[in-house]
């Protein structure tokens, strides 16, 4: 949990940081285990979804979807 806030507080100091991906405008940034979805909107960061890389890929497109 504390990787997570320390790479929340990285977003908010550099939000595109995170790679686009095909789903715009949502981008991903990756941490070890887990990947941070999230949007710019507004000049605010919306997280979407924090996603543990292990899992199957298919159910993350439904997610984000």
């Amino acid at each position: 949990m504390v990787h997570l806030k320390k790479s929340i507080k990285i977003l908010d100091e550099f939000p595109y940081t995170g790679k686009p991906t095909s789903l715009y405008p949502i981008r991903e940034f990756v941490l070890s285990r887990n990947s941070v979805f999230y949007k710019l909107m507004d000049e605010k960061i919306y997280i979407l979804l924090v996603w543990d890389n292990r899992m199957d890929p298919q159910f993350l497109l439904k997610k984000l979807v």
